[in-house]
């Protein structure tokens, strides 16, 4: 049972790792191209429906593309680390960001430098890797609500979100 929580993403075969970088790399071209699409019915679906958008169609497929996304990483790295990296470094993310583009980017590159970070981490202390992982992320996500307090605190107006 914990094997399957934790995943073994150190012992992930060859072409389990193949298949992994490839459906990935699929699904963000996919989502790339049609980002515009999916953010539109997601965000104002009124608007979609009267530029004639096939709303239910944008839907189901981009809850298609998540749930692909969302299977492959829990049955090669666990459900633990997959929940970790999807939750943890957006929330870090949406503190300093205000644009969607701005926060993807963001939250993409605090996700890989947690994962940099937690396997250097892991690597030379002798640690699991998903947790340290996991932790990493975490810390990065406190450093994160630090600083963005911090710079409030200041009273530095450009931080403040609109309303």
């Amino acid at each position: 049972m914990l094997s399957m929580l934790h995943g073994e993403i150190v012992s992930v075969s060859s072409p389990d790792l193949h298949l992994l970088i490839t459906i990935y790399t699929l699904l963000a071209v996919f989502l790339i191209v049609f980002n515009y699409q999916f953010l539109l019915v997601s965000f104002d679906r009124e608007t979609a429906v009267v530029m004639g958008k096939r709303v239910l169609a944008w839907d189901t497929l981009l809850y298609g593309v998540i749930g692909l996304a969302i299977s492959m990483g829990v049955l090669i790295v666990g459900p633990m680390l997959t929940f970790a990296f999807l939750i943890v470094p957006p929330l870090a993310a949406r503190r300093f960001c205000k644009r969607m583009w701005s926060f993807f980017v963001a939250s993409s590159l605090l996700g890989g430098l947690s994962g940099l970070i937690g396997f250097y981490l892991s690597y030379t202390l002798d640690w699991p890797l998903g947790p340290a992982d996991i932790a990493v992320s975490c810390a990065l996500l406190c450093s994160a609500v630090a600083v963005r307090k911090g710079l409030e605190f200041q009273g530095w107006r450009k931080c403040q979100r609109p309303a």
